[in-house]
Formats: C-alpha cells, structure tokens, sequence
C-alpha cells in the first residue's frame, strides 16, 4: 500500500459512474422516443408499436423558464400498455409532428418536468 493514495481512485470511480448514468439517461431516452407514425399507431426506437385505438391521453411535459415563459420539454403519449415520447430537440419536422399530436382524440394535459 506505499504510495498508494484513496483520493484519485475515488476521482476516477465518480467520473465513470458519472458517465454511466448519463449514457443510461441518453439510451433511455433514445428508446422511449418516437420512431414514425402511421395510420395505425406509432413504433418506438426499441422496436415497440403502439395502436391508436389504445390511446389514453397526451401530456406535454413543461419547463417555466424566467419571466413565466412555458417550453415544451417533451410530450408524452399515453398508450393502455405503455407511453412515447416526442422531444421537440430531437424532431426535425416538429412543426408537423405537434400538429398531429394536438389532432389526437385524446385527453390533452399539462404538467412540469
């Protein structure tokens, strides 16, 4: 144990955990969004499909930032087994994705992220 020193193991055991947590927060995120519509429902990044006829609600997910400005953090579409997610960040036609989601016969809903 000369010359062995606890403080930089435990520097270097924080730094790893730390980017383990943010790669699961990434790949989590990545799998419980959008893939595509369709006229029959929606289809996850892991592979998952949900049918429209399943539908519950949509619940936009958002962040007040200074002087009491809403954005939308994600939305989230509410499935019987299950939810989506759509983050206006990671959509390059969001413009024409929120347009459908706000057409869905749904409950639509309001909460901070």
């Amino acid at each position: 144990m000369k010359g062995f020193e606890i403080v930089p193991l435990a520097i270097g055991i924080m730094a790893l955990l730390m980017f383990a947590l943010i790669v699961w927060i990434i790949r989590r995120g990545h799998k419980k969004s959008v893939k595509y519509f369709s006229e029959e429902g929606l289809v996850l990044n892991d592979g998952r499909t949900f049918r429209w006829t399943d539908l519950n609600r949509v619940v936009d997910k958002v962040r007040i930032r200074p002087y009491n400005r809403k954005t939308i953090w994600r939305t989230e579409i509410e499935f019987k087994n299950g939810s989506a997610w759509v983050i206006p960040t990671k959509v390059s036609n969001y413009g024409e994705v929120s347009e459908l989601i706000r057409s869905l016969p749904c409950e639509h809903t309001e909460a901070r992220a």
